[in-house]
């Protein structure tokens, strides 16, 4: 069994950044993920992009630590996982991490 993760992100114009980061959730081997992001308004296409891939919480001027609260407030898996939207991750992360909080 395979826990759910909740991946987390809040964001403000990171339009530059946004599918890549997606992209990287995209190529998982473990599928057993949400993805939340929280947007604090952005003025570019984040919000858009995030969209067709991810939950996205818009309010405008929230913080990045506020917006990591309503992330984990929303958030529905057993882990939850704090990031931001300038950082790739490696396949196979999810499922390390599932294995290794989960013997």
């Amino acid at each position: 069994m395979n826990p759910q993760i909740s991946v987390i992100v809040p964001t403000l114009n990171e339009e530059e950044n946004i599918r890549d980061f997606l992209y990287s959730l995209e190529k998982q081997t473990s599928p057993n993920f949400e993805t939340i992001v929280v947007d604090g308004g952005s003025a570019d296409n984040t919000v858009s992009i995030a969209s067709s891939k991810a939950q996205v919480i818009v309010k405008k001027g929230l913080r990045e630590f506020p917006s990591r609260n309503l992330g984990a407030k929303t958030a529905s898996g057993e882990i939850l996982l704090f990031t931001c939207a300038d950082v790739t991750f490696p396949p196979d992360l999810f499922e390390k991490i599932s294995d290794n909080l989960w013997l």
